[in-house]
């Protein structure tokens, strides 16, 4: 029974972009709450005293967002490798070494980045949304070991048109997450947009030259271009494992053509090189 009620937390409380997109903090602090409201029973012992610890964590946690953004950082990594990445990827990362070469596409703000290069391996991360791009780089002045790229991962050499959540302009949390070049994903504004540089990413992993322990590829959609890409142009040979993101779940318009890849992939012979159940 308890691991289904802790599989059921994390689906709906930890989860990145679950329940509403943009308010990840605030939902991580209430997440822990009700974890331990689940589990640890202090609410069935001192009830009064369980609700002043949630207001005292829920003050504490928007305080050292405002004044110690650092700090805030470095719990919220915590609580992400805790509560929020799968335990295969954390098994996964807690085996690199520092010789490890690993590629985090679609970093956003940095938690994966960070969490890799908290481990020494060498990360090349690339985030295209220019403001996501400016909370990543302070990610990167603290970690030598990571190398950024402001660029879009895709399919080639070209400009194009990144779309923001239909809500960005309507609120202060960050959307950034949602941002995507698929101009068919439903939560996003087809008229809200910047233009940024893509990459063929299928010829960036060749001219490595080199093993790439793991890819991380969390990109709004535009996973199923991407990796059909890198089949068509064999360029995953040098990859040992790729954890990817779906979005079939929240957006049905993909289920489709995310199942078709995963066919193809088995197919193909490269299943055992991919975890699908990221979030």
């Amino acid at each position: 029974m308890g691991a289904n009620v802790d599989d059921l937390v994390q689906e709906f409380v930890y989860q990145p972009n679950t329940l509403v997109e943009g308010r990840g903090e605030l939902r991580g602090v209430v997440g822990s709450i009700i974890y331990e409201f689940l589990f640890c029973k202090l609410w069935l012992r001192k009830p009064h005293f369980f609700i002043a610890v949630c207001m005292f964590r829920l003050f504490i946690t928007r305080l050292a967002k405002k004044y110690f953004p650092s700090i805030y950082q470095r719990l919220r990594v915590f609580r992400y490798e805790r509560y929020v990445f799968p335990r295969e990827f954390m098994a996964h990362v807690n085996r690199l070494l520092p010789s490890n070469l690993v590629i985090d596409v679609g970093a956003n703000v940095g938690l994966v980045t960070e969490t890799l290069a908290r481990r020494g391996v060498r990360v090349i991360s690339f985030e295209p949304n220019s403001s996501a791009f400016l909370k990543l780089k302070r990610v990167a002045r603290r970690f030598p070991n990571v190398s950024l790229r402001n660029v879009a991962a895709g399919m080639e050499n070209t400009s194009r048109k990144l779309y923001f959540h239909k809500d960005f302009e309507n609120t202060k949390d960050d959307l950034t997450q949602a941002s995507s070049l698929l101009d068919t994903k439903s939560n996003i504004s087809q008229e809200n947009f910047e233009l940024v540089d893509e990459i063929d990413f299928a010829k960036f992993l060749k001219s490595l030259n080199e093993p790439v322990e793991l890819i991380k590829i969390d990109i709004e959609g535009y996973e199923i271009q991407l990796l059909n890409h890198l089949l068509d142009n064999h360029a995953l040979d040098n990859v040992s494992y790729l954890y990817v993101e779906t979005h079939e779940r929240r957006f049905p318009d993909l289920i489709a053509s995310t199942e078709k890849l995963k066919e193809r992939i088995r197919r193909e012979g490269y299943m055992e090189k991919f975890f699908f159940d990221w979030h």
